[in-house]
Formats: C-alpha cells, sequence, structure tokens
C-alpha cells in the first residue's frame, strides 16, 4: 500500500499546470479517482484502528481472566496490633 502511495505522489509531482484540451478531461478524472481512493484508504484505516483497538480489549479482558484480583488493592491478611 505504501508502495502505490508512493508511487503516485511522484507522479503528482511530475504533472505540469499547462494542460491541453484533451488533457482536461483526464485530469478531471484523475482527480474523482484520486479523491475516491483517499476516501476508500481513510475507510480502511478507521477500520484497521478499530480491529487494533478490539484486540487490545481482548487482550485486557483475558489477563483479568488469568488473573482476576491484580486489581483489587486490599489489605486481607494483616493484623494491626494497638495496643501499647
Amino acid at each position: 500500500m505504501n508502495g502505490l502511495l508512493s508511487k503516485r505522489s511522484a507522479l503528482q509531482e511530475k504533472i505540469s499546470p499547462a494542460f491541453t484540451r484533451a488533457e482536461i478531461p483526464l485530469g478531471k478524472r484523475v482527480i474523482f479517482i484520486n479523491t475516491e481512493g483517499k476516501e476508500e484508504v481513510d475507510l480502511l484505516f478507521e477500520e484497521i484502528k478499530k480491529e487494533i483497538k478490539q484486540i487490545n480489549q481482548h487482550k485486557h479482558s483475558n489477563k483479568s481472566y488469568e488473573n482476576p484480583y491484580i486489581s483489587v488493592n486490599t489489605m486481607d491478611g494483616m493484623f494491626l496490633d494497638q495496643r501499647k
């Protein structure tokens, strides 16, 4: 994916602003495809972020299942003698 994006950006830099009449419709089509592709890439990244978040939640719940008392902070089993 990154290779294709870098190739695209290299090709975009080579485009010169003096366009002929035949290049104008082609340029409009390129702009349309570019915006469409950007939206798809953005959606893909959002899905990946959601999957990573779910994986991290599953890791956390698995750890709490293995050791359910890790977050409990109690003083069980401690004897305090206050007599003097």
